[in-house]
């Protein structure tokens, strides 16, 4: 269900911006990136709730949830550190 439409700098360009997601019984707000396509928000979004779900803080989930579509769209690397919470959250998330 989408929640809510901004109007860009007043110029007459409308995107939607954040969608509503209900997994075990909670909701959840999730926004969107600026120019991010469809598929990709919602597979953002899914890594988020999954992770929230587990119980996992909502702000770290979206931080991660950036570096992981950076690293599996864009390539991307970051350090070992990173990666090991990363690949760590991707189990979760399909597992």
């Amino acid at each position: 269900m989408i929640i809510g439409i901004n109007n860009l700098n007043g110029c007459g360009l409308w995107y939607i911006n954040m969608a509503l997601f209900e997994k075990d019984g909670n909701i959840y707000f999730v926004d969107r990136n600026m120019n991010e396509e469809n598929e990709l928000f919602y597979e953002r979004a899914n890594f988020i709730v999954c992770l929230c779900v587990r119980g996992e803080d909502y702000e770290n989930c979206v931080r991660y949830s950036n570096m992981y579509m950076n690293r599996k769209y864009l390539k991307c690397e970051y350090g070992r550190d990173v990666l090991d919470v990363l690949e760590e959250m991707e189990y979760c998330v399909h597992h």
